[in-house]
């Protein structure tokens, strides 16, 4: 049985990107991590819901709580 420790700061891909090696080869890619788990991919996860790069949308934190 494994045993899995988690911290407050572990992503769920950060978790199975570490249980993914096996025999020193890694199983999965961090893409394929992020689509099993449901997680944005690194592109979407830099986009706001308006198109615009999060870091350049001065609206981003209502756009993404509450929609564009």
């Amino acid at each position: 049985m494994k045993k899995f420790i988690v911290t407050p700061f572990a992503k769920p891909e950060e978790i199975l990107a570490k249980q993914s090696v096996r025999d020193g080869e890694q199983r999965y890619t961090e893409a394929e991590i992020r689509d099993l788990v449901g997680a944005p991919s690194i592109e979407e996860e830099d986009e706001c819901l308006c198109g615009k790069k999060i870091e350049d949308c001065d609206e981003a934190y209502v756009h993404i709580t509450s929609g564009c």
